[in-house]
């Protein structure tokens, strides 16, 4: 998967959301013509290409040719185009019908090609800008799409609601410094994705100036539109990478978001959540962690005040250390590794805390639950009936604690009389031939008795015989001694 570069705050330490592999900034003087990617399309390579243009300004007869050579060189290559980057330079507006023209005929050069794979557009773009391509983005199956600074506005989201309804493939929609988008551009897109059933899997929607200390930064997106994009991620457990910085972006909104942190499915990795949120909505989101197992790293910025109250709400789902279940144990967040706060809430929250959030952990998630699990062990190893342990687990269980806590903590083990049945059977090959000797012992039991109801059978079915013989002789006698009288009779 590939996304795009956000804006970058300089007091962040970590990388943003979705590091980019695709829209690196380009400068003007460095900036190619249309010809000078022709030839690089018409090579017989796999290596994928990254095609960055500018347009604005005068664009004449010959101008148009080379865009419209260009369309045909992408429409027709083998080679796979990572990034198409078009910055859109400011210009006089008098021209912008000639600029519109070239950008129409490239647009329908495009339509068909099946190479591209992410479009990002900068600058002066608008909605006459985005009509011109219309025909190629809906027909075409980019997985990534971003619009940074740009004059987009809900009439923009109109144009592109058949994209979104058709794209099965988006994967990457990146809206950030864009501040002509309102609530209703908003319902316009997120409807759109819905009934195309998206899959996105990063999201970055960032209203909000880097150089910005977003007390007094105003956003088109009201507190209801940055809820109904709370509500859309909670609906869409393909996210991985989120990055959301609205100026309305509150309570309720965090609210939004624990419940996707809370969805089995969830796949979160990366937050990156700017707001006017304060500590009740930090641990809305601490005790929905508590459960998760994806989150990994999580950058936090408010235009309220953040406390050690809800910096502690987050440290709380990493590093539970006083649970008494162990099912709390086994369903705990041990992924999460780094939660970094805006430098702005260094003293409200405590710069000791601030750090111990920053480094949670540097062990993989495996470990970090082999640390939870022993902690339980230890704390609880007068009674460790709750583990529901038995027979097979004990060769594992035992060489764990001795790694763990030592020889004198296997001797504590031993010592107890509430921890599980350790010594009875040790081996589970032992307990494999005991339950495969069992069922030999039931087999030869049901023999036993078909052999007995067939005994008792037999000796019914003598005794008949025995009688029925009997019964015979009787009347042979009987016979006989009426031919004897009969015999003498007759002489």
């Amino acid at each position: 998967m590939h996304s795009f570069h956000g804006q970058r705050r300089d007091h962040e330490a970590s990388p943003s959301i979705a590091p980019s592999k695709i829209a690196a900034h380009t400068t003007h003087r460095n900036m190619k013509e249309p010809p000078d990617y022709v030839p690089a399309l018409q090579q017989n390579s796999t290596a994928p290409l990254h095609i960055s243009l500018e347009l604005g300004g005068s664009m004449d007869t010959h101008q148009l040719a080379s865009w419209v050579s260009l369309g045909k060189a992408i429409r027709n290559t083998r080679r796979f185009v990572r990034c198409l980057r078009l910055r859109f330079k400011d210009g006089d507006n008098s021209k912008e019908h000639a600029l519109n023209s070239v950008l129409y005929s490239f647009g329908q050069e495009l339509v068909g090609s099946a190479s591209i794979e992410s479009l990002v557009v900068e600058g002066k773009f608008g909605t006459p800008e985005l009509e011109c391509l219309k025909v190629y983005l809906v027909q075409s199956s980019l997985r990534g799409i971003k619009f940074h600074q740009t004059d987009i506005n809900h009439s923009s989201f109109l144009i592109l609601r058949d994209f979104f309804i058709r794209n099965k493939g988006l994967k990457v929609l990146d809206l950030s410094s864009n501040f002509g988008i309102d609530d209703e551009g908003i319902l316009e897109c997120i409807d759109a994705m819905l009934r195309g059933k998206a899959n996105l899997e990063t999201l970055n929607i960032d209203c909000v100036d880097a150089k910005d200390n977003n007390d007094s930064f105003t956003c088109s997106i009201s507190g209801s539109g940055a809820e109904l994009i709370a509500w859309f991620v909670s609906r869409t457990p393909s996210i991985v990478n989120l990055k959301l910085g609205l100026s309305n972006f509150n309570n309720v909104g965090m609210s939004m978001i624990s419940h996707a942190i809370r969805n089995p499915k969830c796949s979160l990795s990366r937050l990156d959540l700017t707001g006017k949120f304060d500590d009740d909505g930090l641990d809305c989101v601490g005790r929905a962690l508590k459960a998760n197992q994806s989150v990994r790293t999580i950058f936090i910025n408010s235009s309220a005040e953040l406390t050690s109250v809800g910096g502690k709400a987050l440290l709380r789902a990493a590093r539970d250390d006083e649970v008494e279940l162990w099912a709390s144990v086994a369903n705990s967040n041990h992924t999460l590794k780094s939660v970094i706060i805006a430098g702005r809430h260094l003293e409200s929250m405590g710069n000791e805390l601030t750090l111990q959030l920053r480094d949670i952990t540097t062990l993989d998630p495996h470990k970090t639950i082999q640390s939870k699990a022993w902690h339980y062990v230890n704390s609880s190893m007068k009674d460790l009936s709750e583990l529901g342990l038995n027979v097979k687990h004990m060769p594992r269980f035992l060489a764990f604690v001795e790694k763990r806590g030592g020889i004198n903590a296997l001797f504590n083990l031993l010592r107890n009389g509430h921890s599980p049945s350790l010594l009875a059977n040790p081996t589970p090959e032992r307990v494999r031939l005991t339950n495969k000797m069992e069922k030999i012992e039931q087999e030869n039991e049901r023999l036993r008795h078909l052999i007995k109801k067939e005994k008792s059978s037999s000796e019914e079915y003598e005794r008949i015989t025995q009688n029925s013989l009997d019964n015979y002789w009787k009347r042979g006698s009987l016979f006989a001694s009426i031919m004897k009288v009969w015999t003498s009779d007759h002489r």
